[in-house]
């Protein structure tokens, strides 16, 4: 304080170096504009450089901040700023000597950063400094994601005017067609109605015919009046038949046309209807085959309406199959949806039906064929007919063809009752079991009715007589007819016209001999017989090769590939019948000593390798189940992996005996061992062979061996 001095309005300083001297009114302000400058910045707390230009920013990089700075040295630490972001700040934001700006959550578009600063007198820089950056939005809100949106807009509005437009013009269309199908059905009906008038007038002038000519054919003993007649009666039983068909095509469509189901053996039924076409394939010289189950199948239809489609569906295969073709009928178990289906197949191979005329050939009067050098006859009435009696039955029908190869028709009939209503079931009368549908163990003979048991016991016994199987496997023609013509008369008769089919049909109807040409296309005899012998299913079929070559290296070639004889060209034919006669016989034989047998060893009997294997695997099965009264049939058959119709054929040819006395006998068999070496009383031995019920137990037992349990065990104890 001491060197302060005050003179003429002048201040005066002392200090260590001397003293200063000014007058108040000599002091100006800081007028220098200090320039202004952005020397920081930062995106979501992370340091950029500072471009020379704008800046782009993705979306997600909206964290921004600035630092700034005015270069005025005079007590800069009062210098003064401003900021202001274009496009968030309307006016300039104060911030006094702070010298950073910051901005979260900024959207998409274009800024401009601008700062302003003074000096320690509040001298201010307007001009200051600025930055433009732009954020750029995300893809989808960029420009093209807009068009994007745009054109999806439009297309979802094209496609729901399309959408609306397409419904009422479907509507429009489907309106039409139901008028279309509503006149066609009144025009079909008018058509079936006019021929059910015209059949009607047609009935009386047949049967005026058809009485005549039939007492005409009683007097007329001339062969040539009689083929006259017979045309005549033909023609007219034909005329008859598309009479009948008309009339039962108006009853359906009438309503009056009524299922009337009888329980009764279809397999049976099939057989009869079927073989009836034997001599119309033997007269065009189609090969027919025919596959049913050998058990009982218990089913409720109508025989007469049944009948009608078997023989549609058989006359139509034979109608477009060419002589030296097939024709192939097969029946069988099926399950479909949780339900046991009959099946029926019948297959031609035939010049077949296009694919485009497939879904037409069920439509009445339409014919695949309707030129007017068509080679087949008919009228379109018979599949149509077929299809309502199948649908009748609460069935259905397919069809699958290749033009070229043939055509296949299904049918599916439902098992059971429980499709049928009430009035459709005319009578029902129970089948008896069938001795290889179930366990026999559980059968008992009390539970079958007698008159049917009597009549089922009958069919079994011409079953058991009819002629044995013999397949021809010949690759020419006239030889094929020759043999069968000499050996028809004796036996049942089937063909092949190579060894491949031969083979085909040897699996599927185990005949009881094969006759085998040796030269053949495709698969010669040697190869057919080697293939024959060395498999399980038809080892025990005797095979008899024919050909032209009787020498001996040939003969010895034959015999090795294990044929049972050799027969050589030209051979004579009480020659041939003699040889087929000997081996079926011999096969006969051998299955009657097989019977008879108590202890069932198959090595003790004269047959092949292969079957004795055969023989030994089921009888090993059935000692592993021997107590279990559920293995029957179809287990067994499901242990040595054949069908239930394949195991019937094998055992039958080997044993002469059905799966299921077969199961039975070994049953028994076992029982009488064991009774006989004091394994048990009577009831303890039953289970242990697999019966749970004793009595049952007593009579089959009494059945078999002609005496009671106890009769054999005081017998064997005496």
């Amino acid at each position: 304080i001491g060197s302060v001095y005050k003179s003429d309005g002048k201040l005066m300083f002392g200090t260590v170096n001397g003293f200063i001297v000014f007058h108040p009114d000599s002091i100006e302000d800081n007028t220098t504009v200090p320039p202004v400058y952005i020397t920081g910045f930062k995106v979501l707390e992370k340091s950029r450089t500072l471009p020379a230009d704008k800046v782009e920013l993705p979306h997600d990089e909206n964290f921004l901040s600035f630092d700034f700075v005015a270069l005025n040295y005079d007590a800069p630490e009062k210098n003064q700023y401003a900021y202001k972001l274009e496009g968030v700040d309307k006016d300039w934001v104060y911030s006094g000597t702070r010298r950073f700006a910051s901005y979260t959550d900024l959207g998409p578009g274009k800024y401009t950063f601008h700062v302003k600063g003074s000096n320690s007198d509040g001298v201010w820089n307007e001009q200051g400094a600025s930055l433009q950056f732009t954020i750029l939005p995300p893809w989808w809100r960029t420009w093209w994601a807009y068009g994007l949106y745009i054109l999806l807009g439009i297309s979802i509005l094209y496609g729901l005017i399309y959408y609306l437009i397409s419904r009422e013009r479907l509507k429009s269309d489907l309106k039409l067609q139901r008028l279309e199908a509503e006149k066609m059905h009144e025009v079909d009906h008018m058509k079936s109605r006019f021929f059910a008038n015209i059949s009607h007038e047609f009935r009386t002038p047949l049967t005026l015919i058809l009485g005549p000519v039939k007492q005409l054919m009683d007097n007329y003993t001339s062969q040539q009046d009689q083929e006259r007649l017979s045309g005549i009666q033909r023609n007219a039983q034909r005329l008859l038949h598309l009479v009948n068909q008309l009339l039962d095509l108006s009853k359906l469509e009438a309503g009056k046309l009524k299922l009337e189901a009888v329980k009764s053996d279809i397999v049976a039924f099939l057989k009869a209807r079927v073989y009836a076409f034997s001599s119309l394939a033997d007269h065009k010289h189609i090969l027919f085959a025919v596959e049913l189950p050998q058990e009982k199948i218990g089913a409720y239809f109508d025989r007469d309406k049944l009948e009608k489609i078997i023989n549609n569906l058989l006359s139509n295969a034979f109608k477009f199959t060419a002589e030296g073709g097939s024709v192939a009928l097969k029946g069988q178990l099926v399950s479909q949806d949780k339900k046991e289906w009959i099946q029926v197949q019948v297959a031609d191979s035939g010049k077949g039906i296009p694919v485009e005329e497939i879904t037409k050939i069920f439509d009445r009067f339409y014919q695949v064929d309707s030129s007017q050098t068509r080679e087949q006859e008919g009228t379109g009435i018979g599949l149509a007919l077929t299809q309502e009696l199948v649908e009748l039955h609460h069935g259905t029908i397919q069809v699958e063809s290749t033009p070229g190869q043939g055509t296949t028709f299904t049918l599916l009939l439902p098992l059971g009752k429980e499709h049928l209503k009430e009035e459709e079931i005319i009578q029902e009368l129970p089948l008896p079991e069938d001795e290889t549908a179930s366990d026999e163990a559980k059968i008992h003979p009390s539970e079958i009715q007698s008159h049917s048991q009597d009549k089922y016991q009958g069919e079994a016994k011409e079953q058991t007589t009819e002629k044995p199987l013999v397949l021809i496997v010949e690759d020419h023609q006239e030889v094929r007819r020759f043999i069968r013509e000499t050996i028809s008369p004796h036996y049942q008769v089937q063909e092949a016209a190579n060894g491949v089919i031969g083979l085909q049909m040897s699996r599927e109807r185990l005949p009881d001999l094969i006759l085998s040409d040796v030269m053949m296309p495709q698969m010669d005899g040697y190869q057919l017989c080697e293939k024959i012998k060395t498999d399980e299913l038809t080892a025990h079929i005797p095979v008899i090769l024919l050909t032209a070559k009787a020498d001996r290296s040939s003969k010895l070639a034959g015999l090795e590939t294990g044929a049972d004889d050799y027969l050589a060209k030209p051979f004579d034919a009480e020659e041939l019948l003699l040889i087929v006669r000997n081996r079926i016989e011999e096969r006969r034989k051998m299955r009657e000593r097989f019977s008879r047998q108590i202890t069932l060893e198959p090595a003790a009997i004269t047959i092949t390798s292969v079957d004795e294997q055969f023989l030994r695997k089921v009888m090993q099965l059935m000692e592993a189940h021997m107590a279990d009264a559920s293995f029957g049939v179809v287990a067994l058959g499901l242990e040595v992996g054949m069908s239930r119709m394949q195991l019937f054929r094998k055992l039958k040819a080997l044993t002469d005996q059905s799966p299921g006395d077969f199961i039975r006998i070994m049953r028994l068999k076992r029982a009488a061992e064991l009774l006989a070496q004091g394994a048990g009383n009577i009831a303890e031995v039953a289970f242990q062979v697999g019966f749970q019920d004793p009595s049952y137990f007593t009579k089959s037992f009494q059945k078999q061996f002609k005496q009671t349990p106890s009769e054999f065990l005081a017998s064997t104890l005496s």
